[in-house]
């Protein structure tokens, strides 16, 4: 099958997918991971299908196996857990500290030793009959069976530290996750995000403890205080999908790039922004507003002709495209790594944890048409209500939007849940009568646009510099060694990103340069769409 017939059928389903998980499970955290499985297996199906019948049937027949590979593991896992419990708590069984810690150090054991350990010691098999069960020579099941009693007596002997998820000492305890993952680089065509790759937090938890120094599988397990069986698996998966490398004595080493809060870090972040906002908005911004931009209108398509609505676009945009300094982009391709859904990227996380405030979402997004008949770019920032969508979901909802402009989407009953959506997403607003567009669109190409913008001063080329090594020297301090060639150069052209933008539009407001966007422009604040059209004028 096509991958844009595919593409479009998970579309369609992806709703019915998710409440299907819901309803078996009726847990929201298990009904996401469920329903992602099932996505990925029917759209890895479909992808070699030739002849449906029914699709409705062929769909639910893969939920439903899906679905029951879901609960088997589901009960196993409960019924170790489970086990274990009844075990320690079981009143007829009288077990001393010694047996229950004998038990505890057996379930760090990785999968082959643990399992050579329970035959020769609980089976009583002869190293001989073990050989054969594992496939191994007899002296091989003899070595891992020596390693297996000193890891079991190095236990014994000294205090395992239950939760060591910091760097610092005095530092809360609680399970790491991400608040917040970027990419760098491009999905490959099975569009795999984070939503699929870091569902778990012990995947993230793993993440976290091979950041600073690689570690075995043994290792984390006994950091994180997770039996090795479950440390396995999730190392299997981040290995494969090069997340994490094998380094030389089966350690691994994090691939990702971690951002960990940090109140003194936060604080001085603050203090130089602030300061280099301050030259763009006195060195750069002005030269936005000289320019006559009514001329322009031609061009541009700006919603209730609102020149402020639009110079909000025009100021993140220009400074996002015009104050770049440094070309670091063949130097970020060295740091992305090939996915086996067939992307190439890199990503950075930000760690939190249940007691650290959220950090305002800020980064641009370009979506466009499998055709290229359309392109937009969006910035997210705390001024604006849009909401970050699933990559087809985007795609198809700007191209209902393009149609829309062209006047190919009408109010018909076939149409209907469309036209509404555009409603929804505040791209379509009512004035009268009408509907008229809620968004910026040019029939400028990028590159025009961007030719049309002031040229940077010869100035902020070397105030770009200064950020850029200012930003380097907070950061470095809290970055392990082999991350730091990567910290510099993702702080470079810092003029150009998000947080820094934010700072310039404070300022401006505080100036009264800009005003306050209305409430109907809060969700499309900050996008300019490049179409071959300009919807009609809504004057």
């Amino acid at each position: 099958m096509e991958k844009q017939i595919a593409d479009k059928i998970i579309t369609d389903y992806i709703k019915k997918i998710y409440g299907f998980a819901l309803s078996k499970t009726m847990d929201i955290d298990l009904a996401e991971e469920l329903s992602s499985r099932i996505t990925f297996e029917v759209y890895s199906t479909l992808l070699k299908a030739n002849n449906i019948h029914n699709l409705n049937s062929y769909i639910y027949r893969i939920a439903r196996n899906v679905y029951s590979r879901f609960i088997i593991e589901e009960m196993r896992d409960s019924k170790f857990i489970k086990d274990e419990k009844r075990n320690a708590d079981d009143s007829d069984i009288s077990l001393d500290d010694s047996l229950l810690k004998l038990r505890n150090e057996i379930s760090f054991l990785s999968n082959l030793q643990r399992e050579i350990v329970i035959m020769y010691y609980f089976e009583k098999l002869k190293l001989k009959d073990i050989s054969e069960k594992v496939n191994l020579k007899p002296g091989t099941v003899k070595w891992h069976l020596f390693e297996a009693r000193n890891q079991i007596k190095d236990g014994f002997e000294k205090s395992i530290n239950k939760t060591p998820l910091s760097n610092k000492e005095s530092e809360n305890t609680d399970q790491i996750t991400f608040i917040e993952i970027k990419k760098y680089g491009y999905l490959g065509q099975l569009y795999f995000d984070k939503t699929f790759y870091f569902q778990k937090l012990l995947t993230q938890n793993i993440i976290y403890s091979v950041y600073r120094k690689p570690k075995t599988s043994l290792e984390i397990a006994k950091e994180l205080s997770v039996p090795t069986a479950f440390i396995e698996d999730e190392i299997t998966f981040l290995e494969n999908n090069a997340f994490i490398t094998k380094q030389i004595n089966n350690k691994y080493i994090s691939n990702m790039y971690l951002i960990e809060p940090d109140k003194e870090i936060d604080d001085k972040i603050d203090i130089i922004l602030t300061k280099y906002s301050k030259s763009i908005c006195d060195i750069y911004i002005p030269l936005l507003f000289e320019k006559n931009w009514v001329e322009e209108a031609g061009k541009i398509y700006y919603p209730a002709n609102d020149l402020n609505f639009l110079m909000w676009s025009i100021v993140s945009y220009a400074c996002k495209t015009k104050l770049i300094h440094n070309n670091q982009s063949k130097n970020l391709d060295d740091f992305m790594l090939k996915r086996k859904d067939g992307g190439k990227y890199f990503l950075i996380g930000t760690i939190g944890n249940y007691l650290t405030t959220k950090y305002d979402k800020c980064n641009d997004m370009v979506s466009s048409l499998h055709n290229s008949s359309f392109m937009v770019w969006q910035f997210f920032s705390k001024y604006d209500d849009k909401k970050e969508t699933h990559v087809e979901w985007k795609k198809i909802m700007f191209e209902n939007f393009y149609n829309f402009i062209k006047g190919n989407l009408s109010k018909e009953p076939s149409s209907i849940d469309k036209y509404m959506g555009l409603f929804d997403k505040g791209y379509i607003v009512s004035k009268g009568n009408k509907d008229y567009a809620n968004i910026i669109v040019t029939t400028y190409k990028e590159n025009e646009l961007i030719d049309i913008l002031p040229h940077k001063p010869e100035a902020l080329n070397m105030i770009g510099n200064e950020l850029d090594e200012e930003l380097f020297r907070v950061y470095k301090k809290n970055c392990p060694e082999h991350k730091q060639a990567l910290c510099r150069e993702i702080n470079k052209n810092s003029l150009t990103n998000g947080n820094i933008r934010i700072k310039v539009l404070e300022n401006l407001l505080k100036k009264g340069v800009l005003k306050p966007v209305k409430k109907n422009q809060r969700k499309t604040v900050n996008m300019i769409l490049f179409s071959d059209r300009l919807p009609e004028k809504d004057l």
